[in-house]
């Protein structure tokens, strides 16, 4: 048992994005809570698949704490669709899509 909180905002991101901290830990020292356990998923997802649904089967990366990655892959499995663990909350900024546009701007500019 226990709280278990998920994080699937994927926050803004500047050109210096590829240092900055991920959004689960921003979260983490907002709420302040301790004893959460935290997992981050969905990310990928677009918000309209979560409200409609898809009929295609979709693989939804997860990161966490052990007991809130078991949770979210059950939550995962509901949509009917594959969870795939990427290990613990140290992969989260592995996870944010903005990221990886900020690093592609950082090294071949926005034109």
């Amino acid at each position: 048992g226990g709280l278990v909180l998920v994080d699937v905002t994927n926050p803004a991101y500047d050109s210096q994005a590829i240092e900055s901290t991920a959004g689960v830990d921003i979260h983490r020292a907002v709420l302040g809570s301790h004893r959460a356990q935290w997992a981050v998923g969905y990310k990928s997802v677009f918000s309209k698949k979560l409200t409609y649904g898809s009929d295609a089967a979709q693989t939804v990366d997860i990161c966490g704490d052990k007991a809130a990655r078991e949770a979210l892959c059950d939550l995962v499995r509901c949509h009917g669709w594959n969870p795939r663990v990427r290990g613990g909350l140290e992969h989260a900024k592995d996870l944010e899509p903005g990221r990886r546009v900020a690093y592609i701007q950082q090294m071949y500019g926005t034109s």
